[in-house]
């Protein structure tokens, strides 16, 4: 902004100085006493000259000229002219002072010059008053009615005016209005103020009582400024105080839109108008453009300071404060918020800020859903900021916690991807990355979690907790469902390396040394797949499995718990049959006795505590108490302890060895049935002990 081009009005006071100098110098002058008859033009005046010029007055140095129509001296010592015009020789200005009439006071230390006061100078401004008063005592000229003036493309007004010359300071005093035309090459510039001042000398100029500034589609305002000029009158720094605002009208997307602040301290190039440095004091606020002329970015804090580029971008910014960086909803990008004390934003010219640090007390918000709300809590953050104002990457450290409706993450650092949702949490030897929902809790040495399911990856010496369904959730048609070889009111434990996990599937999969346990129920493998949407479970490669099932006792007619000990390569658990399937070198040791085949299929009953049968396929071979058997297929009934073998039977009973089609016994009793369709023969042994019947 070129204010020098509004600072002329000050060339005004100096003239109307220049008449006080002239004027106090005047004295009475003594009549000429010619004989000859003159019209009188007042008949009071005890002395009168028409048409004339004066440059002294008793012996005062007259500061230039006055040439005037008519001079009139009266007898208490006053003076008036008649027309007067001023040339002030001393300045070196060329100014000129004209009005209609100009009176001297008796003592000389005070006089006015009224009607059509003009000024000029050789430089080309010209001022136009009613009345202008001077002081001398004060030296200050006051004019108190309506000041216009105009300097090439300059022009403007005020109501009440004065000058101090010691100090060489002018006000308009009310309804301060000036403008600047446009021109080639300068879009021109309009100021409103309460009052004005400038003071050529100190090279400032004042505003207060309301001050607005218009100029290319920025507008300034403030209660009150201080304007800091160079030698050459440009601007050099701009001060606003109270409700200060600066609002760019026309701001492209991401570029800084408006600034509002109780003060703020302006910086600006050489060329007067480029701004270069702000500081924004008491709730200060930063308006970035959005999209298609909606609202973008905000940044607000206490106090702001920021550095702008050639075309007003943000290159840096350092907030401290109650800090907040608003980011309204665009498009499927959910409105965020970041609040923290303090703020470092860095960027480029040409590009504006392009990463921000937040620190202390950080909080980071995600407006997801109307009723949804995502948080997140660090001591730091880091930001990658998008070139549309939004945010692409946040990096958080230090005792980081997210919090999505019932998910909750921890980790000492954090790297969330905003555009993918993604979040990757990354811990410490003695700290590690946690998350948790309502269903599970994991613990790793690292955790990719995207907050949409909720799914994630846990990577090294994974432990996990699946937790109990809430009450009334557990195996209903809609609600999770736990595999019946577990309880579904106590959490379950998984150990592995890796767990990639499916919240909204209820699918988690633990590969790697994988071990669940539930009290002691355990299942180690390879590999351990749990659907909580069927309640069924898979594990592959090198199944090891504990169950502790609950069995009728036939010889007391009471209850045990007894513990079963299964291997396999490959265990399914089906939750809709009940079904736990052992299959490749199943071995199943427990209320049925010692058995082994290709594939074992245990049935348990409803709840998932107690056996209800056992089916085996291909290379049976079962012991039971004092019996050995071994055939194609066998199903084991657990609430009559009963056996039903078929296929090639053959069985060893106290050395006594049967083979047959079928093969029915109960493990209580003696009790055998051994169908062999004519076929059946007994073999007793006699001689050193027996051998047992082996698998063939």
């Amino acid at each position: 902004m070129r204010w020098q081009r509004r600072a002329r009005i000050v060339l005004v006071i100096v003239a109307l100085a220049t008449v006080a100098g002239v004027l106090a110098t005047m004295r009475k002058r003594d009549d000429t006493g010619g004989s000859a008859s003159v019209e009188r033009l007042d008949p009071r005046a005890v002395a009168e000259a028409t048409g004339g010029r004066t440059t002294r007055a008793s012996g005062a140095e007259i500061p230039g000229f006055v040439d005037f129509e008519h001079m009139l001296t009266y007898d208490d010592g006053s003076v008036r002219f008649v027309k007067p015009k001023l040339t002030n020789t001393r300045s070196g200005r060329g100014e000129v002072l004209e009005g209609d009439e100009a009176t001297v006071g008796p003592n000389q230390s005070h006089f006015v010059v009224t009607g059509n006061v003009v000024l000029t100078t050789a430089d080309g401004l010209r001022a136009t008053t009613q009345e202008a008063t001077y002081s001398s005592a004060e030296e200050v000229v006051r004019a108190p009615g309506r000041v216009d003036f105009s300097k090439g493309a300059t022009s403007g007004s005020g109501l009440g005016m004065s000058y101090d010359q010691r100090r060489d300071v002018l006000w308009l005093l009310k309804d301060a209005n000036i403008a600047v035309a446009p021109q080639a090459g300068d879009p021109g510039m309009r100021i409103e103020a309460g009052a004005a001042a400038f003071a050529r000398r100190d090279n400032y100029m004042r505003f207060e009582k309301g001050f607005t500034a218009r100029r290319a589609g920025r507008v300034i305002r403030a209660e009150s400024a201080l304007a800091h000029l160079t030698e050459g009158q440009a601007l050099r720094a701009l001060e606003l105080r109270e409700r200060s605002g600066i609002v760019m009208e026309a701001a492209a997307s991401g570029a800084l839109q408006a600034m509002d602040a109780r003060d703020m301290n302006l910086t600006f190039a050489e060329d007067g108008e480029t701004l270069q440095h702000a500081v924004l004091a008491g709730r200060a606020v930063l308006q970035f453009a959005g999209q298609g002329g909606a609202p973008g970015r905000r940044i607000a804090a206490d106090l702001i300071a920021l550095d702008l580029g050639p075309d007003g971008e943000v290159t840096a910014l350092a907030a401290r404060r109650d800090v907040e960086l608003s980011l309204p909803a665009a498009g499927d990008a959910p409105a965020r918020t970041i609040r923290a004390e303090r703020m470092q934003g860095a960027g480029e010219a040409g590009r504006g800020l392009t990463e921000a640090r937040f620190t202390d007390r950080v909080e980071f918000r995600e407006q997801v859903a109307p009723d949804r709300v995502r948080t997140a809590t660090a001591r730091a953050l880091d930001v990658v900021l998008a070139a549309d104002g939004g945010v692409e990457t946040a990096r958080f450290s230090g005792r980081t916690v997210f919090e999505d409706g019932a998910l909750t993450a921890r980790a000492p650092r954090a790297e969330y991807q905003i555009g993918t949702g993604r979040l990757q949490l990354t811990g410490e030897a003695q700290t590690r990355p946690q998350v948790q929902d309502a269903r599970i809790f994991v613990e790793a040495v690292d955790i990719a979690l995207t907050f949409d399911g909720p799914r994630m990856t846990a990577t090294g010496s994974v432990q996990s907790v699946m937790k109990p369904a809430p009450r009334g959730d557990a195996k209903t048609a809609d609600g999770p469902r736990v595999p019946g070889m577990l309880k579904d009111d106590q959490p379950a434990n998984v150990t592995a390396a890796t767990l990639e996990y499916d919240g909204g599937k209820g699918h988690a999969v633990y590969t790697g040394g994988s071990r669940l346990w539930q009290g002691d129920t355990a299942i180690s493998a390879e590999r351990i797949t749990i659907d909580e949407g069927t309640g069924d479970l898979l594990a592959s490669g090198g199944v090891r499995s504990t169950l502790v099932l609950d069995q009728r006792d036939t010889k007391t007619n009471g209850r045990r718990q007894v513990h079963t000990l299964a291997s396999a390569q490959d265990l399914h658990y089906e939750e809709a049959l009940r079904r736990a399937t052992y299959t490749t070198n199943a071995h199943v040791n427990g209320p049925h006795g010692d058995l082994r085949a290709v594939k074992i299929e245990m049935y348990l009953l409803e709840g998932g505590g107690s056996l209800e049968r056992v089916e085996a396929y291909d290379n049976v071979s079962v012991k039971a108490e004092n019996r050995t058997a071994t055939g194609a297929r066998l199903t084991y009934f657990a609430e009559e302890e009963k056996y039903v073998m078929t296929g090639q039977v053959r069985t060893v009973a106290d050395c006594r060895e049967s083979t047959g089609k079928s093969l029915t016994f109960y493990r209580a009793t003696d009790n055998v049935l051994m169908d062999g369709e004519q076929q059946q023969r007994t073999l007793s042994t006699s001689g050193g002990p027996c051998e047992p019947a082996t698998p063939e």
